[in-house]
């Protein structure tokens, strides 16, 4: 998988990266926001991806580009590039999985439907949505708890979008462990 802390499209060899993993008969699949995931990128190397997750973290350009400190033009850009990447894995009948993913806090909380409505329609296969884990050098905080009822109530409203073409999968269980004391005093994971 090609992920981790920064935008893996940045570098302008990826498709060729993609495609040589796959060649030599690795499962390839990539983490991305998707800007820089153009037509021509996707028609050199979608086929040879197992799955593409996208951090889409709004359903509006102004949500996207106040969370993602970018242009909101770049919102119109990951879901053309999604739309046509859509296109191209059914004209070529790739097996590609094409998914996004959402971190739940208190600005996009209330354009997630909007989201996924969006995303069915274009022809994802699936939305995640997981919670906001502050990371240890991270200054940014939550400026919201959700408390269950809320939960309760965006799940039952996804799951009525949710279908057999478009899964949606609301990581209820995430949300709650957050609250749950750790056995460990120090994370030695980073």
């Amino acid at each position: 998988m090609y992920a981790g802390e920064g935008e893996p499209f940045l570098h302008k060899d990826m498709p060729e990266f993609i495609n040589h993993t796959k060649k030599v008969g690795i499962d390839c699949a990539i983490a991305t926001n998707a800007v820089l995931y153009n037509s021509e990128k996707i028609n050199k190397c979608l086929g040879s991806l197992t799955w593409i997750r996208v951090s889409l973290n709004a359903g509006t350009k102004k949500t996207y580009a106040k969370i993602h400190n970018s242009k909101e033009d770049d919102f119109n850009k990951v879901i053309n590039n999604l739309e046509y990447a859509v296109k191209i894995k059914r004209k070529n009948k790739y097996k590609t999985t094409i998914g996004a993913q959402v971190i739940l806090i208190s600005e996009n909380y209330n354009e997630i439907i909007t989201l996924a409505k969006l995303l069915k329609n274009i022809g994802l296969d699936y939305l995640t949505i997981k919670p906001f884990i502050k990371h240890l050098m991270s200054k940014h905080n939550l400026t919201k708890k959700f408390n269950e009822y809320e939960m309760h109530c965006l799940n039952e409203k996804l799951q009525k979008i949710s279908d057999n073409n478009f899964n949606i999968v609301f990581r209820v269980h995430g949300f709650k462990k957050l609250d749950t004391k750790r056995l460990y005093k120090r994370c030695l994971g980073l």
